[in-house]
């Protein structure tokens, strides 16, 4: 009798031995697979874009809205921008295009704005 429940905690030990094995295999290739297409895919650089400090808090968000939607019309700037006049929105682009940071490209109703990635 006591070398039938050897045998079988001998087992038990054995099995939980594999499975631990077998874990570790599944998840060791499953986060080298992870590495390897996170290092073929393009690297998003708007992210890390670096927003002057010189910028007020509207002109920021104004700045960032633009990254993100790579091309803007001045209506939706006004949303952005919040309760301001549509002059004090076009000083703001202005600030931002002489900044080097957006450019502006058509005129009058085909104006839109468009972030330069510098």
């Amino acid at each position: 009798m006591g070398d039938l429940s050897f045998l079988w905690i001998f087992l038990i030990i054995v099995t939980c031995g594999f499975g631990a094995i077998l874990y570790l295999l599944v998840t060791h290739d499953s986060e080298e697979l992870g590495e390897k297409k996170m290092a073929s895919k393009p690297v998003d650089t708007t992210s890390k874009v670096v927003i002057d400090k010189d910028l007020t808090e509207r002109q920021r968000n104004i700045l960032t809205y633009v990254i993100e939607k790579k091309m803007v019309k001045p209506p939706e700037l006004r949303k952005i921008a919040g309760d301001v006049s549509n002059r004090t929105v076009r000083r703001d682009m202005g600030v931002l295009i002489d900044k080097g940071l957006i450019s502006q490209e058509g005129s009058t109703k085909s104006t839109y704005y468009r972030y330069l990635g510098k």
